[in-house]
């Protein structure tokens, strides 16, 4: 599609680096297209995040998106550059600090294709200590009597099937999804499988993803088939010789069931007889809704889980007697109560886990499942009574679209901290609905993927469609290139957007006490190159002692994955860090030239150390490098043992390491202290078979019998060359105040 001029003009000015302007700026007020205003004179741009550098009157920089400034503001823009040019001496006016030079000219990542997502909306989040946790009556006071009404009511499905036939996108979305329906209608009904469920894909994950694949499929396409089938589905999940239960003792299993059954009766109920329905309904009640506040229930009673924040598990659960009391509202009023009221508290307590600011405090892994089942309640609500009680906008969730945004890596990959099963993120619809609610923070535009198959689960590319709107149709710019996350204490930087070779640095302080943490307060990833080097390893097989009760703390940190041994930080012989340790974030910056943020571990060395802080920094230039430092004030005499995991073949000598992987080379390099020299070796082999660690190496330097102030600093850089850069205390990464 061809763009409009002032654009085109636009990323030409921005294909250069952050250069100096004239030394006395104009203040004017500028406007982006959405008509706010802002006063200042322009000091810079910035490539990495196509923006243009405005000074407020009270000193304070901001960056703004080029695509969202007036035609005016692009214009003047554009012309300033161009003085620029005809006075190439005049001096930067955002001066560099002795550990990052300034970057020379590079060249910028390539720019989204499509158009812009509209603007975000001005939002007011509502303060976590002003917002009263909906009560549970609060959810059924306004339940229609009329159907569809989970997900979306019949006004949400007319919005639907006029986007498939006016936005391209939409349409190719229905194709793959019809194209994925003709799929299922070759394959049999489900059928149970026996055996325990570890996997994510779980029998009712697999019934979520048919019934609602089929669902969607009959309202936006309305061929006869589909609700023939999609019956068929209920049926064959609400037959006794098939499923006489939905694996009670597995709640997660029961969870999905549920859900799916309760679309199913609300989706295609005017598909239904009498017989068919009020078999679906005892199936809802008694297979469902009974052992989920069985299991909440027994969850509330027992003494050493009852205090304890809810889990994914509960979480879940929770969500699903909710969808379960909205459906099942006007056949059976008392059961919908009793549904809500074991569920409502749970819910509420969960969502607002989220502030301050966004990130699910046990990892970005678990935090996006709790997403995708708390975003069909919320959902629900609003088609349900056009409010969602307040949630979306409460302090915290109203930044959850930032924080999956800034917490996934130029490769796709997430920060997998805690007990992460996956690397990258699931359920990507979530997504467009955060989009929708809260605006595009920099997401590309959906993009239409291969049909899925029918052993498919939870909502797949139908997700994509139900949650459809004009921000997740084009693609977001973001704000910034770093982030920092308080409450979650972590934080991430990188050379570029919409470069899947760029720099990517990501560090977590945290608190040890939450039960799904691991003892990793310090620990990093880095990816460059299209790779990722310094690698987290995930959640420990359940099958390992300890891991099936949380509770049981001491067997489960003896585990290599759970424990500190397994993390991106330093160990000491003490090995683990304490179990209520916690480190937060103390200082964060973030300029054109350079991120840093660095993190207080004083809790997590208490007994090594009498103060020590860790700083991650990445250098933007012509040669962008990364560096961890630790500054440590040891107590008494110590040896302190620094680890990084990776998969990457790594070679040393001396204080030089050469990590090769996927045709890319990474240098690393110990500049402090002098002397300081790099081993390799095999991380330990686990005795369960499904947590193997074959072939992941741990690169270490140690400092053996040291004591007084310490300054490890390790630089790393793609290629062979290692970075020359000068080592300064960590307090000086930090403006002055």
């Amino acid at each position: 599609m061809k763009r409009p001029t002032s654009v085109i003009a636009a990323i030409g000015l921005l294909l250069l680096s952050v250069g100096p302007l004239l030394n006395a700026q104009e203040v004017r007020t500028w406007k982006d297209k959405a008509g706010r205003s802002l006063q200042g004179s322009m000091v810079g741009v910035d490539t990495a995040t196509a923006a243009v550098k405005i000074k407020r009157a009270d000193g304070t920089e901001v960056s703004v998106p080029i695509a969202m400034l007036s035609p005016e503001d692009t214009a003047y823009a554009k012309a300033q550059w161009q003085a620029m040019q005809s006075n190439p001496t005049a001096p930067s006016a955002t001066p560099t600090t002795p550990s990052a030079p300034s970057p020379a000219p590079s060249t910028a990542p390539a720019a989204p294709i499509g158009q812009p997502a509209p603007a975000r909306p001005e939002l007011t989040p509502t303060p976590l200590n002003k917002f009263k946790v909906p009560a549970a009556a609060d959810y059924l006071r306004t339940v229609p009597r009329t159907r569809p009404r989970l997900i979306h009511a019949k006004p949400g499905w007319d919005y639907l099937t006029n986007l498939t036939k006016t936005d391209p996108i939409a349409t190719t979305l229905l194709a793959k999804l019809k194209e994925s329906g003709e799929k299922l209608l070759q394959t049999p009904e489900l059928t149970r499988i026996f055996g325990e469920q570890r996997a994510r894909a779980t029998p009712g994950s697999k019934a979520l993803f048919r019934i609602a694949n089929l669902g969607t499929l009959h309202f936006l396409d309305q061929d006869p088939r589909w609700i023939d089938r999609g019956v068929r589905e209920l049926a064959a999940i609400c037959d006794p010789k098939s499923f006489a239960d939905w694996y009670p003792d597995q709640p997660h299993v029961t969870t999905d069931f549920l859900i799916a059954a309760c679309i199913g009766f609300d989706w295609l109920h005017t598909g239904l007889n009498k017989t068919q329905l009020d078999t679906a309904r005892n199936c809802i009640l008694n297979q469902g809704i009974a052992p989920l506040i069985a299991f909440l229930d027994k969850k509330a009673a027992d003494k050493t889980t009852a205090d304890l924040a809810p889990d994914l598990e509960t979480f879940g659960a929770a969500s699903a007697l909710l969808i379960a009391a909205l459906c099942i509202n006007d056949e059976d009023g008392a059961t919908a109560k009793k549904a809500v009221t074991a569920a409502a508290k749970i819910f509420g307590q969960s969502l607002t886990r989220f502030a301050p600011s966004g990130v699910w405090p046990e990892g970005p892994d678990v935090g996006e499942q709790i997403l995708d089942y708390g975003i069909m309640v919320l959902q629900t609500l609003k088609a349900c009574s056009g409010s969602d009680l307040g949630f979306s906008l409460v302090e915290g969730f109203v930044r959850t679209g930032d924080a999956r945004l800034h917490l996934t890596s130029p490769i796709g990959q997430i920060f997998n901290y805690g007990d992460a099963q996956s690397t990258s993120l699931y359920t990507p619809w979530i997504a467009s609905w955060l989009s929708g609610v809260h605006g595009n923070p920099g997401h590309p535009a959906v993009v239409a993927g291969a049909a899925p198959g029918p052993d498919s689960s939870f909502f797949a590319l139908t997700g994509f469609l139900l949650y459809h709107n004009p921000h997740a149709a084009g693609y977001g710019t973001a704000s910034a290139l770093d982030a920092s996350f308080p409450g979650a204490e972590v934080a991430t930087l990188r050379s570029a957007w919409n470069d899947k070779n760029a720099f990517y640095l990501a560090i977590k302080g945290g608190d040890n006490s939450h039960l799904h943490s691991q003892l990793d307060l310090g620990t990093f990833i880095l990816d460059a190159g299209g790779q990722r080097w310094g690698i987290e390893l995930g959640m420990e097989s359940d099958r390992a002692p300890g891991m099936t009760n949380p509770a049981d703390r001491a067997r489960r940190y003896a585990n290599y994955r759970q424990g500190t041994l397994g993390q991106n930080t330093l160990t000491s012989p003490a090995e683990n860090q304490p179990l209520d340790a916690k480190a937060s974030i103390t200082g964060f910056v973030s300029t054109p030239e350079r991120g840093a943020a660095v993190i207080d571990l004083k809790s997590a060395y208490s007994t090594q150390a009498r103060d020590y802080q860790r700083g991650a920094m990445l250098v933007r230039g012509a040669q962008t490098y990364a560096v961890i430092q630790d500054d440590i004030a040891v107590k008494g005499t110590q040896t302190l043992t620094w680890a990084m995991h990776t998969r990457a073949t790594v070679t040393v000598d001396g204080n030089k390491a050469l990590l090769t992987q996927g045709n890319q080379t990474l240098t690393a390099v110990i500049l402090s202290p002098a002397g300081a020299t790099f081993t390799t070796e095999e991380a330990p082999e686990q005795t369960t078979p499904l947590s193997s660690l074959k072939g992941v190496h741990v690169l270490k330097t140690q400092l053996a019998g040291v004591s007084g102030n310490q300054r490890l600093t390790i630089a790393f850089s793609l290629g062979n060359e290692p970075v020359q850069t000068p080592v300064l205390p960590i307090t000086d990464w930090l403006p002055k105040r």
